[in-house]
């Protein structure tokens, strides 16, 4: 971590929000965030008529995405062109990377950390795992150690080449054991 700079994270992470006013006769494809650093994940459509809810946040492809209700346990994730276009409740406070300063995809592993969490816990309010909510400052104010741009990058190239072996065994180990089971 030598030359790594203590920056805070609003210093590189602004608050995006894509708000648009929900129609009744129209059905708004929904998306969620999964806690643990697991990601986003596809959730049933709503039609504007059964929702209490004013607004909707559309999702770019380029969006971080927070939940308000489980940021703290982990529900942070990185948007794709898969989820681009598709929406989620105002509890899901979408966010935009300073490119030039910081790497989607190194935020991305960052986030994935479950000390980020321990530390997001302890910035949320309410009584209670189960009512607590979690102010988007509150993920502005944390600190993240950052290299320069380029070093991130190859951190997140590492990282994903380890992931891609990891991946691979794990297919291998199965291919392995079906093979055993079909002997037996």
């Amino acid at each position: 971590m030598r030359n790594w700079k203590k920056t805070r994270l609003g210093d590189v992470l602004r608050l995006d929000l894509d708000q648009i006013f929900i129609d009744s006769s129209e059905n708004y494809e929904m998306v969620g965030v999964l806690s643990f650093g697991r990601g986003l994940f596809h959730k049933e459509s709503v039609n504007g008529s059964s929702t209490s809810y004013k607004t909707f946040y559309r999702l770019g492809a380029e969006h971080v995405v927070m939940s308000q209700l489980f940021g703290w346990e982990g529900a942070l994730a990185l948007s794709n062109s898969k989820f681009s276009g598709k929406f989620v409740s105002p509890q899901f406070p979408t966010f935009l990377t300073d490119t030039e300063r910081l790497d989607r995809e190194f935020l991305g592993w960052w986030l994935r950390q479950s000390n980020i969490w321990d530390e997001l816990k302890g910035k949320a309010k309410g009584m209670g795992d189960r009512r607590r909510t979690l102010n988007p400052d509150a993920l502005l104010m944390c600190s993240i150690q950052l290299p320069t741009i380029d070093e991130q990058r190859h951190i997140v190239f590492k990282i994903e080449s380890l992931v891609s072996k990891i991946d691979e065994a794990k297919q291998l180990r199965q291919a392995i054991q079906a093979d055993a089971q079909v002997m037996l």
